[in-house]
């Protein structure tokens, strides 16, 4: 019984990204899991068969670890990092336009020519 939940909650956190976000669904799963469980065992089913119901009730856990990544990990973060980046790129090529600043003083030209 306690082996199906834990095998389960095993595949579901395979699916999750990032360690942070992993722990913390495996133990809100568990959680939700365990509530599930004791419920049906006081509708009177079997340990064997509530936690088959439990999981079942669940669903397909690649697909709950996935949805649950989803959810958790937004492109607004990523597409905030590479706008910043090219703010910064902007920034400083206006930057040394006004003040009459070659950028490319770091570039060996000498060691480059063959």
């Amino acid at each position: 019984m306690q082996k199906l939940m834990t095998d389960y909650l095993d595949t579901v956190c395979g699916a999750v990204r990032g360690k942070t976000l992993r722990q913390a669904a495996r133990a809100e799963l568990a959680g939700h899991m365990k509530e599930r469980f004791e419920d049906l065992l006081t509708e009177g089913l079997v340990e064997e068969a509530a936690a088959l119901e439990t999981i079942k009730r669940m669903g397909d856990p690649e697909t709950l670890g996935k949805r649950i990544t989803r959810a958790n990990y937004s492109p607004i973060g990523l597409i905030s990092i590479f706008a910043g980046l090219i703010l910064l790129v902007g920034a400083f090529i206006v930057t040394g336009n006004i003040l009459n600043v070659e950028f490319i003083w770091f570039i060996d030209y000498s060691a480059a020519a063959i």
